[in-house]
C-alpha cells in the first residue's frame, strides 16, 4: 500500500487533545463481525482527487476499517483508479453503480457496509490522520450515537493547498432535533460531512433522500436526531475542498431554496410550533434573496421575491427592505 505524501497534511492543525492509541471498544456494535468502521465514499468523475481522498482514509491511525468507493457511473478514469486501489489494499471495496446521484450512491454504500460504525467522505475531501480514532474515543466516552468534528476548508491553487476558515459543530445536547431543524445556520450544514455514526442509527431504514438535489445531509441528520444523541470533537479533523466543480456548485439559489423548504416541511414534528416553522421559512427566503442579490442573479431574485411575498408574507419582515436597500445602493455605486 502506498503511503500518502507528508505534503497532503499540515501537521500544525493536528491538535492531540484526545489521546491516540487509547480506543478499546467495549463491543463490536452488537456483534458485527466485519471491520469496526465502514467509510462510504461516493465518486463521480473524480479521478483527479479520489486517490488523495482514499489515502487519507487508508492511512488513518485507526486501521480496522473498510473503504467502500461507490462509483456512480463515472465516465473518466475513476473506475480504473478504484480497481487499482482495490488490488493494492484489501480494505478497499469498489462498488460500481448506474449514475443516480450522490444520495443513491451513499445509500448503496450503507447497504453494502459491514462495519459497526459508518462514516462518509466525498471523493474530493480529506480526513486528518487521527479523525476516526478520535471520534471512536468520543463515542466511547460520551455514549452518544453520532459524533461530528470541526472542518477546515481549503482550495488548491497552482498545485498548492491554501487553507481557509474553520467551522465547528454546535453543542446539540438534548435539543438536537429542534436545533438542527430550526436554529442551525445554513453555512454550518457542511459539518454533517464529518459524521461517524453507530451502525444502529441506520438499522431502522434511515437513508438519504434521493429526491433532494441539495440539502440531503441536513435532511438525514434531522431525522436521525429524533432518536439518536450527538457528541462533538472540537478539532478541525475534516478537510473540505472548495472548488467550482463540487457536486452542489451548479445548484442555483432557487433550486436550493425549494429543497430546503421541502426539508422543513417533511421533518416537522409535534415538538415544533407553527410560529417557529413560519419564522424558519421566512428566514430561508430572506437568506436566498440575499444570495441571489449578492451574485447579481436578478431573475432568481425576482422569482424568490415573488414566491416569498405570497408564501411567507415577506412584506412583514424588516429584513426584506434591508436586502432591497442594499441591492439598490450597490446598483447605484456600480452605475
Amino acid at each position: 500500500m502506498a503511503v500518502l505524501p507528508a505534503s497532503v497534511y499540515s501537521r500544525e492543525w493536528e491538535v492531540m487533545e484526545i489521546p491516540l492509541g487509547a480506543y478499546r471498544p467495549k463491543n463490536r456494535s452488537l456483534g458485527v463481525s466485519g471491520p469496526l468502521i465502514s467509510v462510504i465514499m461516493p465518486a463521480y468523475n473524480a479521478e483527479a482527487t479520489l486517490e488523495d481522498s482514499a489515502r487519507s482514509v487508508l492511512n488513518q491511525t485507526f486501521d480496522d476499517l473498510e473503504l467502500i468507493i461507490v462509483d456512480d457511473g463515472s465516465k473518466d478514469g475513476t473506475a480504473d483508479l478504484c480497481q487499482r486501489l482495490e488490488a493494492e489494499d484489501n480494505r478497499v471495496i469498489h462498488l460500481r453503480c448506474q449514475n443516480g446521484g450522490v444520495s443513491r450512491a451513499r445509500n448503496a454504500g450503507i447497504d453494502k457496509a459491514k462495519g459497526g460504525h459508518l462514516a462518509f467522505l466525498d471523493a474530493d475531501d480529506l480526513y486528518a490522520p487521527s479523525k476516526l480514532e478520535k471520534q471512536l474515543n468520543r463515542l466511547e466516552d460520551s455514549g452518544a450515537d453520532i459524533v461530528t468534528t470541526g472542518i477546515r476548508r481549503f482550495v488548491v491553487e497552482h498545485g498548492e493547498r491554501k487553507w481557509l476558515g474553520e467551522s465547528y459543530p454546535p453543542d446539540l445536547g438534548s435539543a438536537a432535533y429542534q436545533t438542527l431543524l430550526l436554529d442551525m445556520d445554513t453555512t454550518k450544514y457542511v459539518i454533517f460531512n464529518t459524521v461517524l455514526a453507530r451502525r444502529e442509527v441506520f438499522e431502522n431504514g434511515l437513508r438519504y433522500d434521493p429526491s433532494l438535489k441539495t440539502g440531503e445531509d441536513w435532511d438525514i441528520w434531522i431525522r436521525a436526531a429524533l432518536n439518536n444523541s450527538f457528541a462533538t470533537v472540537n478539532e478541525p479533523l475534516f478537510y473540505y475542498r472548495k472548488h467550482a466543480n463540487s457536486a452542489t456548485a451548479g445548484y442555483g439559489n432557487w433550486m436550493t431554496l425549494n429543497s430546503h423548504l421541502r426539508i422543513l416541511e417533511k421533518n416537522v414534528s409535534e415538538t415544533v410550533t407553527g410560529a417557529s416553522l413560519r419564522k424558519r421559512r421566512e428566514g430561508k427566503y430572506l437568506e436566498f434573496l440575499g444570495h441571489s442579490a449578492y451574485s447579481k442573479n436578478y431573475p432568481e431574485f425576482i422569482k424568490i421575491l415573488r414566491k416569498g411575498l405570497f408564501d411567507a408574507h415577506l412584506y412583514k419582515r424588516k429584513r426584506l427592505y434591508e436586502v432591497a436597500k442594499d441591492l439598490i445602493l450597490n446598483n447605484i455605486r456600480r452605475g
